[in-house]
């Protein structure tokens, strides 16, 4: 459940009564932010929502001035799975919080669920053994939907990363409305000590030195897109894995190409080299369209292996 204490470490928030804020039984919280305001108890007020279907609330970071962002659910069926995705009504909007805060570098479409995150939730949700009992880390989470996925499938420990706190507010609200009930509260910090939350959020940022701790199972959807990431994902992925685990990466098969190829040339090149294990092709349907995605599984190289890649669904 997200406490008052989380809530008060990033956003002031007004509301319907001030009693109501005792009162915080569910991820499911309507409440309007605004600036400026001490940071006192008795300035938290929380309510359920009446309209839970349509809208759960509005976010205002606190340097966004008067704007507002409001929030919405979409569910979203992965075979016989729903996931309740928490995210932004209007892409627009995020970008224009972006433009007003002069991150020009920020890239508003985590805000949607993609194909390539889809495909590997699904992956997840049809092979459990893959993460079942399992210390699981998601780089670039946007919403969460593998994460998520990781959890269903009995992940011991999930831990989503991202360098947007917002992302990770809303994939932990994501998680929380798909029934997950052991959710931490976000905290805006790198890494935390170890948390009892089965999920928690953590910012991550790939071209930062990593502290983190080491996953059995990293996973990382839609992180090859951009000529400048493949080069810091490319370096990251080796620090987050355990000496044993695996990384899965889903990318769409005809974007950028040129990366996805780089990328497995990087691994393969690296001091203790990693290999790709298995590899396959699926069509993903979203929104009535076809979308090609690229499933891929490595793991480090173990005394004299060689490459023998598989397919990774049969």
């Amino acid at each position: 459940m997200l406490s008052q204490n989380a809530l008060l470490q990033r956003f002031v928030a007004t509301g319907t009564l001030a009693s109501a804020a005792r009162a915080l039984r569910g991820p499911h919280l309507a409440f309007t932010v605004r600036p400026g305001a001490a940071r006192a108890i008795n300035e938290l007020q929380i309510f359920e929502p009446t309209r839970r279907e349509n809208e759960i609330g509005q976010l205002l970071p606190e340097t966004l001035g008067e704007e507002r962002l409001t929030l919405q659910e979409q569910r979203l069926q992965i075979g016989s799975q729903e996931l309740v995705l928490v995210e932004p009504a209007d892409v627009d909007a995020v970008m224009d919080m972006y433009i007003h805060r002069g991150q020009m570098d920020r890239d508003p479409y985590w805000s949607r669920p993609w194909p390539s995150a889809v495909a590997l939730a699904k992956l997840i949700l049809q092979q459990p053994s893959i993460v079942a009992g399992r210390r699981v880390c998601e780089v670039g989470a946007g919403l969460g939907i593998a994460s998520i996925a990781a959890v269903l499938a009995g992940a011991k420990e999930v831990v989503m990363t991202d360098r947007e706190p917002l992302a990770l507010e809303c994939a932990l609200r994501s998680a929380a409305a798909s029934g997950i009930t052991s959710v931490a509260d976000f905290k805006d910090t790198t890494f935390s000590k170890s948390s009892r939350a089965q999920v928690r959020g953590e910012l991550l940022d790939w071209t930062e030195p990593y502290l983190g701790p080491k996953f059995d199972v990293v996973l990382a959807c839609d992180v090859l897109y951009e000529d400048f990431s493949v080069e810091p994902v490319g370096e990251l992925l080796p620090q987050i894995l355990s000496c044993s685990g695996c990384v899965l990466l889903a990318d769409p098969s005809e974007r950028t190409r040129h990366n996805r190829e780089y990328f497995v040339d990087m691994m393969q090149s690296l001091k203790r080299p990693m290999l790709l294990e298995e590899c396959t092709q699926i069509e993903e349907v979203m929104d009535g369209k076809s979308y090609s995605i690229e499933l891929m599984k490595f793991h480090f190289k173990e005394g004299s292996e060689s490459v023998g890649v598989k397919r990774l669904l049969t």
